[in-house]
């Protein structure tokens, strides 16, 4: 498992201009420029989770899911490619099997990217709220651990003593640590977690 803000993308970055790619492109130039406009008082009054939340409401209200999808695999992955950490993308084609989870972005913004372009398995990711079809703009607090099964497999495949060199890499004070830390047998250092 990879926490993709830490170990795929280098650091430090800022989720805004993914978020206004989302805007103008799936939505249109009025609500780019409206995330513009309140993008620095945002910054200025909200906490970092409040901010995501304003920006994803400001830039996924009212879109429809297919339109998302397709930005996020014809448009969002040249801007995912350019901040790419190399030192990442080398750990991933090294891997069988690889689990990306991203705190930061929605799944549907980032998943078409790993998926076609860097050959993960599964993202885990947090979900924005759609009803027939369009966003509402909101998402769920809560981060979906499953992908189909897949996570549940990989994970018991690592604990029973399959998954030899099954790799997690999380950043510090990641939430990822608490469950790489279930899986894994050996800890190297504070930043990833090594089962073996």
């Amino acid at each position: 498992m990879i926490d993709l803000e830490s170990w795929l993308l280098r650091s430090p970055m800022s989720t805004f201009p993914y978020f206004m790619i989302v805007a103008i492109e799936a939505g249109s130039f009025l609500r780019g420029l409206i995330l513009l406009l309140i993008y620095p008082l945002l910054w200025l009054l909200l906490s970092h989770d409040m901010l995501l939340k304003a920006m994803v409401m400001v830039s996924f209200f009212g879109l429809p899911e297919k339109e998302v999808v397709r930005i996020g695999k014809a448009v969002l992955p040249k801007f995912f490619l350019e901040g790419m950490a190399m030192e990442g993308l080398e750990v991933v084609r090294n891997a069988k099997k690889v689990v990306v989870f991203s705190p930061l972005f929605p799944r549907v913004m980032v998943e078409g990217f790993l998926k076609e372009y860097i050959g993960v398995n599964a993202v885990i990711g947090r979900e924005v709220i759609a009803v027939a079809g369009r966003y509402v703009g909101l998402l769920v607090d809560h981060i979906d651990m499953d992908d189909g099964g897949f996570v549940d497999e990989v994970m018991e495949e690592t604990k029973r003593g399959k998954g030899d060199g099954a790799v997690g890499l999380a950043g510090v004070g990641s939430k990822m640590h608490h469950l790489f830390s279930r899986y894994c047998k050996v800890s190297f250092s504070s930043l990833f977690f090594y089962s073996i």
